[in-house]
């Protein structure tokens, strides 16, 4: 199992994706990235699926400003 965490963001529920593995942290790129993918991540940072969503749309918009 791999330990996830979010960073980047304005608060613990927010932030970009990242894994430990390899003994060093990296983030996840999005392409491929699933509702699969999703629901894991969520079950472990112990969030609901709708939780993330909302967490991944609020990052991405602060992120890009148009």
């Amino acid at each position: 199992m791999f330990t996830v965490r979010l960073v980047g963001g304005q608060s613990p529920r927010e932030g970009r994706v990242e894994v430990f593995y390899n003994k060093q942290w990296g983030t996840v790129c999005d392409d491929g990235f699933n509702q699969a993918a999703a629901r894991v991540v969520c079950n472990s940072l112990g969030l609901t699926c709708v939780s993330l969503i909302m967490i991944v749309l609020r990052y991405i918009s602060s992120q890009f400003r148009f």
